[in-house]
């Protein structure tokens, strides 16, 4: 301003008047006032948001927290979040922060006045990333953690003790309701894709599998690559060794874009989806449905679970945990095993 009012030969005084709006009550001349917004707008300035808040004191900031990228069932709710604040004068700040950093993150935006707090997670959050000094910060703020891993080892009742919301799917659920309809489809092996052989830690799937009887045979973690194409080839390298060497006859996804490029994979080697194996995903996005065959799938729902999060800033909910089921959508990429007899049901549901 100092150099604005410089350029204008006027005082700060009169040219902080004329961008606060309070010119009149000072008593600027409307030609004074008329000159300096011109000049403001040929030099393009902005007040700061900030400084301004600083006196105004703005009420129901929310903030919107994640680590890393977005994908998938994610990148849905993120844009219905923020398309939910666009018809009200809501004012969002939006924080990207290391997996390592969450500390950080949540002490900028307190610092940016959120007293409301949307923390969206891509993976397991594990216990060391909430870190007993966090829970200070997160007393302050009313917190929804979306996305919740709920049938991972972890932080639930760390985070509930300081009054966070958790919205997340029954995965476990879900994946109990598809391993049943395999096991009644005559499947007896089933290939795991994404995970190690060595790998001492199971997953949702491994354990769904292990609950209902059926075998289950882990085909190598391949998840760090970031093209889909080489992860897809990938998997069907390793499903293919499966069927092989142990006879499975369905491989069972943790996302609905790797199963779509394994699905491709595997046909360019002559496999045939579902009469030779049997593919399922996770998450329900749109193209699912759309791939030849359509792909058998639980669908996250991705609505409910924002309208959840929106009850939840509303105060209109009680309770900390909040779990929604996944529906489970038929497709033809599922069917019986070779050669067994079984009862298919229809060839396109949502359970």
């Amino acid at each position: 301003m100092a150099e604005l009012a410089e350029e204008l030969g006027v005082s700060r005084y009169t040219v902080s008047s004329v961008v606060n709006g309070r010119a009149r009550e000072r008593g600027i001349s409307q030609a004074t006032v008329e000159r300096i917004r011109q000049h403001l707008d040929e030099r393009g300035y902005v007040p700061s948001r900030r400084a301004l808040d600083l006196r105004s004191c703005p009420k129901d900031v929310v903030g919107v927290l994640h680590c890393g990228r977005l994908y998938s069932h994610l990148t849905e709710a993120f844009n219905l979040i923020v398309d939910s604040f666009t018809e009200s004068p809501q004012r969002l700040e939006i924080m990207v922060v290391p997996s390592d950093e969450l500390e950080a993150g949540v002490r900028e935006l307190l610092a940016r006045g959120v007293s409301q707090l949307i923390w969206l997670l891509n993976r397991p959050l594990a216990p060391q990333q909430v870190k007993p000094t966090l829970s200070p910060y997160l007393a302050r703020v009313r917190v929804v953690i979306y996305n919740y891993y709920f049938d991972y080892e972890g932080t639930a009742d760390k985070l509930t003790e300081h009054g966070c919301h958790l919205v997340g799917v029954d995965r476990m659920g879900g994946f109990r309701r598809l391993v049943r309809l395999m096991k009644r489809l005559r499947h007896r092996v089933v290939a795991l894709p994404g995970l190690d052989a060595g790998d001492q830690q199971t997953d949702v799937r491994e354990r769904a599998f292990q609950e209902i009887g059926l075998a289950a045979v882990r085909t190598g973690r391949w998840a760090g690559d970031p093209a889909s194409h080489r992860r897809g080839r990938a998997a069907a390298a390793g499903i293919m060794r499966a069927m092989e060497a142990e006879d499975a006859t369905a491989a069972c996804f943790y996302d609905d874009e790797d199963a779509a490029f394994a699905m491709r994979g595997l046909k360019r080697k002559g496999v045939r989806v579902p009469e030779d194996l049997s593919v399922t995903g996770f998450d329900g996005m749109p193209f699912a449905d759309a791939l030849t065959p359509p792909l058998t799938t639980l669908r996250v729902p991705v609505e409910r679970m924002v309208e959840r999060v929106r009850a939840i800033l509303g105060r209109e909910v009680k309770g900390a945990e909040h779990r929604v089921k996944p529906e489970l959508v038929r497709g033809a990429s599922l069917g019986p095993a070779p050669g067994a007899q079984a009862a298919a049901g229809p060839k396109r549901s949502t359970d």
